[in-house]
C-alpha cells in the first residue's frame, strides 16, 4: 500500500503518518495534481480557439453579402469605377493608361470585360467575337477629357463580354483618337495590335449591331 492510499484511509483506527510520510505524500499529490492540470489545459482552450474561427468566418461572410448590397468604388489616378445600389456601373477615364486594371475592376463591379488602349493610328484586328443583341452605350467625353459612360444593370448579361478599345493621342494620354465599345457573345479574343484604317481622326462609338462578327471596330474601319 502506498502513501497515498494510507493517507486516504486515515481513521481512529490507523496510526498517524510520520512527518517524513506525510511530505512524500504531499509531494506525491502536488505532482499529480500539475501532470492532471497539464493534460486537461489544452482540451479547455480548444473549444474557445474553435469559436473565434466560427466568428471570422461569419464575419467573412457577413462582408461579402455587405460588398453586394451596397455601392462599390474602384479605380485609381487614371479611371473610376462606381456600381450604384441599383446595379448600374459607372465609369470615368481621365488618361488612357492601365486598360488591364481596368478591366479588373469592371469585372469586380460585375461587369465581365476586355478593355485595350493602344497609340494613335493602331487597331485591334477584327473580328473579336459576335456582336450581342443589346442596347447602345452611352458614352459621354467631360471638357477636361478622358471618357465617361453609364453600364445599366443587365446591359452586360451572364455570358456576353463588354469590349473597349480606345486610342490616346501621343501627346496627351487623357485625349481619345478613338472609341470603340460594343458587347459580345462569350469570350472576346485578344486584341492583337495592327495599322488602323484611314478616318478623320474624330472620337466615334461603334454602333451595336446584333450578329455582326465584326464588334469593337475602331471608326473610320
Amino acid at each position: 500500500m502506498n502513501e497515498i492510499d494510507l493517507l486516504a484511509r486515515i481513521g481512529g483506527d490507523v496510526p498517524p503518518l510520520s512527518d517524513t510520510a506525510r511530505r512524500r505524500v504531499h509531494d506525491m499529490l502536488l505532482a499529480r495534481a500539475a501532470a492532471a492540470d497539464t493534460a486537461t489545459t489544452p482540451h479547455a482552450s480548444r473549444a474557445p480557439r474553435r469559436r473565434l474561427r466560427v466568428l471570422a468566418l461569419a464575419g467573412t461572410a457577413a462582408a461579402a453579402t455587405a460588398a453586394i448590397a451596397v455601392p462599390l468604388s474602384l479605380g485609381s489616378p487614371a479611371y473610376a469605377v462606381d456600381r450604384l445600389s441599383d446595379g448600374t456601373v459607372t465609369v470615368r477615364i481621365h488618361e488612357f493608361l492601365e486598360p488591364k486594371k481596368l478591366q479588373a475592376s469592371l469585372r469586380e463591379a460585375g461587369v465581365p470585360a476586355e478593355v485595350d488602349y493602344l497609340p494613335a493610328g493602331q487597331a485591334c484586328r477584327q473580328p473579336r467575337g459576335v456582336q450581342a443583341a443589346t442596347a447602345q452605350l452611352a458614352v459621354d467625353q467631360p471638357a477636361d477629357g478622358g471618357l465617361a459612360f453609364r453600364i445599366p444593370a443587365g446591359q452586360v448579361k451572364a455570358g456576353q463580354t463588354l469590349v473597349l478599345v480606345a486610342t490616346f493621342a501621343d501627346d496627351d494620354p487623357s485625349k481619345a483618337g478613338t472609341i470603340a465599345m460594343s458587347v459580345v457573345e462569350g469570350r472576346a479574343a485578344r486584341c492583337t495590335a495592327v495599322p488602323a484604317p484611314a478616318g478623320d481622326g474624330a472620337v466615334k462609338v461603334v454602333p451595336n449591331r446584333p450578329g455582326d462578327a465584326r464588334p469593337g471596330t475602331p471608326a473610320g474601319s
